[in-house]
């Protein structure tokens, strides 16, 4: 399962969005 968690402050910001993306990636033990 994927949890990709994104803060509507941040979600215009792609930058963040993507950090925030693979941060949750890694924390799932999914290589990318």
């Amino acid at each position: 399962m994927r949890r990709v968690i994104i803060d509507t402050d941040t979600a215009g910001d792609d930058t963040i969005a993507l950090l925030t993306a693979l941060y949750h990636f890694k924390v799932e033990g999914v290589t990318i």
